[in-house]
């Protein structure tokens, strides 16, 4: 090996230590805050920003998803199984509209396809939903750090290509500086596929007042808008077992 073809190796090596000595950084100071912890082995992530604005996560158990009465998640976690991760195969089809995909670029992750039954189309209307495509993932309040927690769970899925079971509570207008609204829902996070085999991050989204974070109360939901609600029931599963 020439001293001309050392130099670029060791830059590649660098700029791949920067990398983790970046998110390293990140975590250390978000752990002494108190804004990420582990609970039974599992991640757990706590921010409130003034009075108003907060945003909680802790990762579940996959098996939840087998406990729960809304069949949504665990049909869509079925039909990935059957379809091996890929968007397009018959298995995913009858779920498919209540995907939010994501794809992995040099600027962060993008939105590339909002399912019309979507809990993101349900929320801010189909028009915004639109409008988003192929824009970077929005950044929240509470720093670079915590922002950089928060994308934490999509990261740990592409590089494991495996599944994330997430219970989140926070707060989300439903219109540009319009009024913050309590919400609690559970997120599954899969590997998919493209057609062409490249990286898919497929999000399903369960609004559920009933979710499982330490310390965190569930909210009441009695006055949540119920047309955001999921529309997926039982009847509409192809692999949900018989009882």
């Amino acid at each position: 090996m020439t001293e001309g073809t050392k130099l670029p190796l060791k830059a590649m090596k660098g700029n791949e230590m920067l990398e983790d000595a970046r998110d390293l950084i990140a975590r250390s100071r978000n752990w002494l805050e108190g804004s990420t912890t582990q609970i039974g082995h599992l991640q757990r992530v706590s921010k409130n920003v003034g009075q108003e604005w907060y945003f909680h996560q802790q990762q579940n158990p996959l098996s939840d998803i087998f406990d729960s009465k809304a069949p949504l998640l665990r049909e869509s976690l079925r039909g990935w199984t059957l379809a091996g991760g890929y968007l397009e195969h018959e298995a995913m089809a009858h779920v498919r509209p209540y995907f939010i995909v994501y794809r992995p670029t040099q600027a962060g992750w993008i939105s590339v396809e909002f399912g019309e039954e979507s809990f993101y189309v349900k929320w801010f209307g189909l028009t915004k939903a639109r409008s988003s495509i192929g824009r970077s993932i929005g950044k929240m309040p509470g720093g670079e750090d915590f922002a950089s927690l928060i994308e934490q769970p999509y990261t740990e899925v592409l590089h494991t290509r495996s599944v994330r079971l997430d219970h989140i509570s926070t707060v989300v207008p439903r219109e540009e500086d319009g009024e913050l609204i309590p919400i609690s829902y559970k997120r599954l996070m899969m590997a998919g596929r493209f057609p062409d085999g490249s990286f898919a991050l497929i999000a399903v989204v369960q609004p559920d007042r009933n979710v499982n974070i330490s310390g965190i109360e569930n909210i009441d939901l009695d006055d949540f808008p119920q047309e955001v609600n999921s529309t997926f029931s039982t009847n509409l599963a192809k692999y949900e077992q018989k009882k």
